[in-house]
């Protein structure tokens, strides 16, 4: 059967090798330094596969060939992936992205595809700049589809993503995702990590309102609108209480009654204090699965 190079390589070294497909018989041409180079298991194979110096070799090609026990077409994937380092293998896999491209504006892996490739990155053993351009192309998923790029960092062992991903979970109640939806995260202890997060963020914004008054120790208080400002305080309070969920921006939500005191400078001036101080609070509340106090 005719060899074929795999689709869109960057690779500027030499297809010197070929890689046969054992179920299919198909047969793909390679660079064996870039297997060599990408690859531990390659590598561990090269040194048992002596190749003689050209003018030894046989006619048939044989010498230059590798077979696998692979289909076709997951060769074709494996070797696009060793001669062409993912977009975004540079930057560190935590660190956050936006949906769609991957760092350095490069396209980042159809979504589909990282499953996969990273089952081939692990079975393969390939390298880390490989193994960082498809945390990379992960990442760039985190805020469109943050519970299915938190359950592949969990399954595998992508700690600092799964992480990020968590926090990104905190845009709605968890109770919105249907069952087959909650079925991609691997484990039920993962599971249980996001369900002891939205509670312990619930609990503690809960806490943190309820114990903000609106003139602290009297601090502020205005002599004519006191009393006023005051129950309009406790009333939001209480409304914002009553809806809260890990996600809810508490200062936010509060602010939404600045107009109502907008007509008296000091009511005004003790309420921005008073918002100020919850969103300075709420924002040491932990937003990740990683921040989470012991229990």
């Amino acid at each position: 059967m005719a060899t074929d190079a795999p689709a869109s390589l960057s690779c500027d070294r030499d297809y010197d090798f070929i890689v046969r497909s054992i179920p299919d018989g198909a047969t793909f041409r390679a660079s064996a330094e870039c297997l060599q180079n990408h690859s531990e298991v390659f590598a561990n194979m090269f040194e048992c596969h002596v190749r003689p110096p050209a003018a030894e070799r046989r006619p048939d090609g044989e010498d230059d060939v590798l077979s696998l026990d692979e289909p076709a077409a997951t060769i074709q994937v494996l070797l696009r992936l060793l001669h062409t380092v993912p977009p975004g293998a540079s930057p560190s896999p935590s660190a956050p992205h936006a949906p769609g491209p991957s760092p350095g504006g490069a396209p980042a892996i159809p979504f589909p595809l990282l499953p996969p490739l990273f089952a081939l990155a692990d079975k393969y053993m390939l390298s880390g700049p490989i193994v960082q351009g498809l945390c990379a192309s992960l990442a760039a998923y985190t805020s469109e589809q943050p519970l299915r790029v938190y359950a592949y960092a969990v399954q595998f062992g992508l700690r600092d993503l799964a992480a990020e991903a968590s926090s990104w979970l905190l845009l709605q109640p968890l109770a919105a995702y249907t069952p087959e939806e909650v079925a991609v995260i691997p484990t039920v202890r993962a599971y249980h990590q996001l369900v002891q997060l939205h509670a312990f963020r619930i609990s503690r914004l809960r806490e943190v309102l309820q114990g903000e008054p609106i003139f602290p120790h009297g601090y502020g208080e205005c002599a004519k609108h006191s009393r006023e400002t005051q129950l309009l305080w406790e009333q939001q309070k209480r409304s914002v209480i009553a809806e809260i969920h890990a996600g809810t921006n508490v200062a936010a939500e509060m602010a939404k009654l600045s107009a109502n005191v907008a007509g008296c400078p000091a009511c005004s001036k003790a309420f921005r204090a008073a918002v100020e101080m919850l969103n300075y609070k709420c924002g040491k509340i932990p937003r990740g699965i990683d921040r989470l106090p012991s229990i």
